[in-house]
């Protein structure tokens, strides 16, 4: 048994997280070798640009986890300071950089917000031109940013102005092409995959600044996301530039997205930067030089490597996305918390559940009965059986929902029942200590070892996509310590570090059957154990693990060398049971009691 714990060779092919790592320092490196002596790096092509490379190559640096306190950060910051920009691209990346810095730099951040609101002010169309002194020409790259810039600020409690958002919303939503995508301007023809994820990116932000306290999506603009969303999935091959790669990442963590084309995304766009990284760490190509183009990469690589700790179940034919930004803000809000960020996708259940483990949770949502297909129930419960927790939000309190959550459940798992949790379950106190149930109650079916399903009473969902001041209720309490329990305390691998082993090809030298002991109780409370600990035995020895199901009154006839018994809860055995077992150790075997 000690071989299970003992991990195997890492499987190689794609690139994985230990080269994402090494690419990520190596471009770190560069950018420090690269530093001016007054804190700057040299800017691209003429005085509308005068700082942005600083300004882009700060923020990546800031976004790939480096302090403001290292003296070459420092360094940057004042040269970016003291500098006079012009340009909207330089600003709004100053801006950027503001964002991440302490409350201290919010001056700072108002100053750059205010200039890109008068400059948007000044442009016909409120979009954003090259400088604050608009030609009238309608360009999506410039505009995008400019909107970011304005969003970073927002999200830093500085007051953007609805009409603003609203003027961005009605322009992309028009501005979209017959086909779904979205063009470097008006013009036929110019449609193009940057500018598509441009499009996506601005109707997202601007969805979450217009739309908060909606109970549901704006359907309109969400079905131009969506049309957005399938263009990049009919289109996607690995990003056709890094500047489009940072925009793929920003759409993909927005949205949840983690395939396009049948591709995870941030595994296709790591594998073409770190296949590119050159010797000195650069990454050559790109408009704007390699130093933006590095940038682009660098925080590429650092944000989307980050874990993700749920999955959005995504239920084809049935409204699971009600509240698009539900999980997003949600995963803001405890990102703050840990002081370390994380992500959450979506997924779609129609998915092997391997596909789901990226992340530990699940989440399902909705206002109806849910429906599931016999392979989209199986996908489920083998998600929960290799460890995962499902957590089911019944949208507006529906009862339909709730009632069809139990009825799954119960055919899910026919010997557990779906009970309010105790006073003394660990939700009440994991990392907040609350009153034991207060005026809401949670239900739970539990193995007796850990919770499988959990489903509140109360529309959390609409709490994370309404409520503009996280943590103030029990809920955001609630939930924090739900996501303490379902991840053990917030212990995640990186997006590219494999949760299972992966099967090697090798020579078989032989089997072993393993005994699980059945009895009248929770005898198999982890369904999903041996299939694992099965490949770790298989990857070690070369033998293959064959586990079978042996009541413990005939025990005394098995013939394999060990038993696994385990349960949750106390037995009381009978004399054929104990006869049993005491036949089967006289003859050398073994049993595993583990409780």
């Amino acid at each position: 048994m000690l071989v299970v714990f003992f991990a195997p060779p890492t499987a190689r092919g794609a690139v994985d997280d230990a080269d994402v790592d090494r690419a990520i320092r190596k471009m770190k490196k560069y950018f420090y070798d690269r530093q001016q002596a007054n804190g700057s790096w040299p800017d691209y092509r003429g005085e509308r640009n005068e700082g942005g490379v600083t300004a882009i190559v700060t923020l990546s640096l800031l976004v790939s986890g480096e302090s403001m306190q290292h003296p070459k950060i420092a360094k940057a910051l004042k040269f970016l300071r003291d500098a006079k920009m012009t340009g909207t691209y330089a600003m709004s990346l100053r801006a950027h950089v503001w964002s991440y810095l302490p409350d201290g730099y919010l001056p700072l951040l108002e100053e750059d917000a205010k200039w890109l609101l008068d400059a948007s002010s000044k442009h016909e169309l409120g979009l954003f031109d090259y400088t604050a002194n608009p030609s009238g020409r309608v360009d999506h790259s410039v505009t995008q940013y400019g909107m970011l810039g304005l969003w970073q600020a927002s999200k830093r409690g500085i007051n953007v102005p609805a009409k603003f958002w609203q003027r961005i919303n009605g322009h992309f939503t028009t501005a979209q092409f017959p086909t779904g995508g979205w063009g470097y301007n008006l013009d036929p023809g110019s449609e193009r995959e940057s500018m598509t994820l441009a499009g996506l990116t601005a109707l997202l932000v601007a969805q979450q600044e217009l739309y908060r306290d909606s109970r549901g999506a704006n359907l309109k603009t969400q079905r131009v996301i969506d049309k957005g969303l399938a263009w990049m999935d009919k289109r996607f091959t690995n990003g056709t530039t890094y500047y489009s790669l940072y925009g793929l990442e920003r759409v993909a963590l927005a949205s949840g997205t983690r395939y396009f084309n049948g591709r995870d995304w941030f595994q296709a766009g790591a594998n073409k930067i770190v296949a590119s990284v050159q010797k000195n760490g650069h990454l050559s190509g790109g408009h704007g030089g390699e130093d933006v183009a590095t940038a682009f990469g660098l925080m590429f690589l650092a944000r989307g490597r980050v874990p993700v700790w749920i999955n959005k179940l995504e239920v084809p034919g049935q409204r699971w996305n009600n509240r698009p930004n539900d999980l997003y803000f949600l995963t803001h809000y405890l990102s703050n918390l840990r002081e370390g960020e994380i992500n959450w996708q979506s997924i779609n259940i129609n998915r092997k559940p391997e596909d789901w483990l990226i992340a530990p949770m699940a989440y399902l949502s909705g206002t109806a009965a849910i429906q599931l297909t016999d392979v989209q129930k199986a996908n489920l419960k083998r998600f929960i059986d290799l460890g995962g927790l499902l957590w089911c939000n019944a949208e507006n309190g529906s009862k339909q929902f709730e009632a069809s959550i139990r009825r799954l459940a119960a055919e899910l798992y026919p010997r557990l029942k779906m009970k309010p949790l105790p006073p003394e379950h660990r939700l009440y106190d994991s990392l907040h200590a609350l009153p034991k149930r207060g005026n809401q109650m949670i239900f739970s079916i539990s193995n007796g070892a850990r919770d499988l399903i959990v489903m509140p009473d109360r529309d959390w969902g609409f709490a994370f996509q309404s409520d503009t001041s996280p943590g103030d209720e029990v809920h955001w309490k609630l939930v924090s310590n739900l996501f303490a329990m379902g991840t053990e305390r917030g212990r995640f691998n990186n997006r590219l570090e494999p949760v299972l082993p992966t099967r090697q090809k090798r020579e078989a030298k032989g089997q072993i059957t393993i005994g699980r002991a059945a009895y009248d109780g929770m005898w198999l409370p982890e369904p999903g154990l041996w299939d694992i600990a099965g490949i770790y035995v298989w990857n070690r020895t070369g033998i293959v693990v064959k586990p079978v199901d042996i009541e413990l009154e005939k025990l005394g006839q098995f013939e394999g060398p060990l038993v696994h018994m385990t349960g949750t809860y106390a037995i009381r055995l009978n004399d054929n049971q104990r006869a049993a077992m005491k036949a089967y150790v006289s003859r050398g075997g073994t049993i595993l009691i583990e409780n």
